[in-house]
């Protein structure tokens, strides 16, 4: 079958790395099902990255902006050429225009949707349902994300039909395989091998609360630096975007500056998990991610906030501290992150329990041939639904 991926953006982030992991997989395989095909709108290192597999990688220009009508037409004109048997698109934009074109050339057609589209906004959300006529397959990767997507849309049939989970995975040793063979040190960031060190990875976005990270940060270094402590806290963050400035400001006001290192947008991030003593995600609200899942690759013990007590990945006790956002007001939470990092920092034998568990469960369960497999069965089937028409 030929598969053709429509995506938003071939930049850093979740989604662009999940469609590259599984670009990956099948391109590894000795006997190949399908022939893959990329369209992207807005260009960054996985272009490279997915033409190194030997996957064809077409940009869709606009005229004036990526979708004017030139880029609508390039679009038409690229589908028409590569004839694929199915579209798979993922990020918001791409996914409205895949539904498009798939009505247009009855091609069936499955939309991966990663976050909350509660915090899509009125436009987004308008333009989504304007387009949910189309007979799509949705993909959430997480459950959360599916109980989002159908509350938000539960009067369409389509939807309610349509909607399944398929978890992001990723190959945990071949990604530890790769840090091996390029490894830093702590001391390249400034550190110390003594020091206490919290990592996180992703974009430098408002909607990731990389703000309350640090204030929270900052509360729990004032704890330890009063006491005494020998262990100097230090806080890493591995990405960068639109709050670079401000939150570098923010560092400075809550005079931990010298301890929070700005690693910048990295393309190889999974060589800095092995300098992290834990692993924290401080996000309003997040589908599966493929950070998380790469810090619990290495086995980290993890502090996370998401909008409830169950998650899809994380049992809270167990492979680390979950914290509900809509649980507290913002100084009760930053109190509350902050308490979780005491907590590490003081029981090492709490860190090396959930460690353990880290490995097992990534050992059982988000494998990336998994994966592989749900979606490999679900192209079968619309190629299968298709041909019986």
């Amino acid at each position: 079958m030929k598969i053709l991926h429509v995506i938003t953006s071939l930049k850093i982030g979740g989604a662009e790395v999940a469609l590259h992991n599984l670009l990956e997989s099948w391109q590894s395989q000795h006997d190949r099902k399908h022939d893959h095909a990329v369209i992207f709108i807005y260009g960054g290192p996985f272009v490279e990255k997915i033409r190194a597999l030997g996957v064809p990688v077409y940009y869709l220009k606009g005229l004036i902006s990526p979708y004017d009508l030139l880029s609508f037409y390039r679009l038409f004109t690229l589908v028409k050429t590569i004839k694929p048997d199915v579209i798979h698109s993922a990020l918001w934009s791409a996914n409205i225009m895949a539904r498009i074109v798939s009505w247009w050339y009855k091609i069936p057609v499955i939309c991966d949707l990663h976050g909350d589209c509660a915090y899509h906004g009125a436009i987004r959300n308008f333009f989504e349902r304007a387009t949910l006529f189309v007979p799509a397959r949705f993909v959430a990767v997480a459950h959360s994300v599916e109980r989002s997507f159908v509350q938000q849309f539960c009067t369409n049939k389509n939807v309610l039909r349509n909607t399944i989970v398929i978890q992001n995975g990723i190959d945990s040793e071949k990604l530890r395989q790769k840090a091996r063979l390029g490894p830093l040190s702590r001391q390249t960031l400034g550190f110390s091998d003594s020091d206490f060190v919290i990592g996180s990875v992703g974009r430098l976005h408002a909607i990731k609360r990389y703000d309350l990270l640090i204030r929270s940060f900052a509360q729990f270094s004032k704890i330890v630096i009063s006491s005494g402590w020998m262990r100097m806290p230090r806080l890493c963050l591995v990405g960068d975007g639109p709050e670079r400035l401000s939150l570098e400001k923010a560092a400075h006001e809550c005079s931990v500056s010298k301890q929070v290192f700005f690693a910048g947008a990295k393309e190889d991030a999974y060589r800095y998990y092995n300098l992290f003593d834990c692993f924290a995600l401080s996000s309003q609200t997040e589908g599966l991610s493929i950070a998380l899942l790469e810090a619990l690759s290495f086995f980290l013990p993890v502090i996370i906030t998401h909008n409830s007590l169950l998650h899809d990945v994380i049992t809270d006790g167990i492979h680390g501290i979950l914290l509900p956002v809509n649980s507290f007001n913002g100084a009760s939470l930053e109190s509350k992150i902050a308490s979780a990092f005491l907590l590490f920092y003081k029981e090492k034998g709490l860190l090396d329990s959930m460690r353990k568990s880290n490995e097992m469960l990534m050992q059982e369960k988000f494998c990336i041939r998994a994966t592989r497999t749900q979606y490999d069965n679900l192209y079968g089937k619309l190629y299968g639904e298709l041909n019986k028409r």
